[in-house]
């Protein structure tokens, strides 16, 4: 996800690049009443890659991509301490978290895998495989702690993969061009944005 909130929905975190100064931070943002704008602030920095870049929430801990050092980093929040969760990671892009693992894309040429690690401790560059490369590119990926689904980009289509690794398979199709999709996992469904539409299929 580009964007999250904390569990309170007082702080916002999100990825912003400055293409310019060839780096990008990331951002925490308090956010207070309606009228009043949110009080933002860099809270890490490393060079912005060509995948773009995530950010997660899990166990109280923030995770974002590193994509040009192709690492997945965690940012303790309450130490305010940045390190290494998983490294190695050609081409990462995407993160999602669940209550126990967190999940993030490796795009290749031409196709794309998902892994995954604890969320209690860091993998370094050896992270559990979850789906096998597949054709395509992704632009989207959440968990709901018993399926992680992930948007084919241009294709635009919806699928899903059993956390503990497994083969995709398709929720939804047709979709047209889903390349800056967004997932969110609520009641028993998968909704997602298609043009100017929030869509919805019930969750596998």
């Amino acid at each position: 996800m580009g964007l999250v909130l904390d569990a309170s929905g007082s702080t916002a975190y999100f990825a912003l690049g400055e293409k310019s100064a060839g780096r990008a931070t990331i951002q925490a943002c308090t956010l207070g009443a309606r009228e009043a704008p949110p009080s933002c602030q860099p809270i890490a920095s490393f060079a912005p890659g060509q995948d773009g870049a995530g950010v997660a929430l899990g166990g109280g801990d923030l995770f974002f991509i590193d994509n040009a050092a192709a690492r997945v980093v965690r940012r303790r929040l309450a130490s305010s301490v940045s390190s290494d969760y998983a490294t190695e990671q050609a081409g990462v892009a995407m993160v999602s978290t669940d209550a126990t693992h967190v999940y993030w894309a490796n795009q290749a040429s031409g196709s794309f895998t998902i892994h995954r690690g604890p969320l209690a401790s860091p993998v370094s560059n050896q992270p559990e495989p979850v789906l096998r490369a597949t054709p395509g590119s992704v632009s989207a990926l959440a968990s709901d702690g018993k399926y992680v689904y992930y948007v084919t980009r241009f294709s635009g289509t919806i699928g899903y993969v059993p956390v503990s690794g497994g083969s995709g398979q398709t929720l939804a199709t047709g979709s047209e061009n889903l390349t800056d999709a967004t997932l969110a996992l609520a009641g028993g469904a998968v909704y997602y944005v298609h043009t100017k539409a929030i869509m919805g299929v019930a969750a596998p």
